[in-house]
């Protein structure tokens, strides 16, 4: 078949779709408590490790990072109190 064809091919409507599919819905994980502990460990000036979540590749770029960290890094710098001692935090990807 010709390229454009198999473009067409892809698009036909989902309503064509007539055999079930089964599928099944992860339980909600609340990670509430694991950020506080994070948010707390970063304002004492600790240190965290974060590891990458599944998927390698041989690629020499990085991946993008993902929301997770930034997560991290936001919280502890909204709950920090007082400028006149500025939270250093670096992140270093490995």
């Amino acid at each position: 078949a010709a390229p454009s064809d198999a473009a067409e091919e892809a698009l036909e409507p989902w309503e064509d779709v007539t055999e079930k599919t089964a599928y099944s819905l992860q339980p909600f994980v609340d990670q509430s408590a694991m950020f506080d502990q994070v948010t707390e460990s970063l304002l004492r000036g600790g240190t965290i490790g974060i590891f990458p979540e599944g998927g390698t590749h041989d690629g020499t770029q990085l991946l993008p990072l993902k929301w997770g960290i930034s997560m991290m890094l936001l919280g502890a710098m909204a709950k920090q109190e007082g400028a006149e001692r500025p939270l250093k935090i670096s992140v270093v990807p490995v």
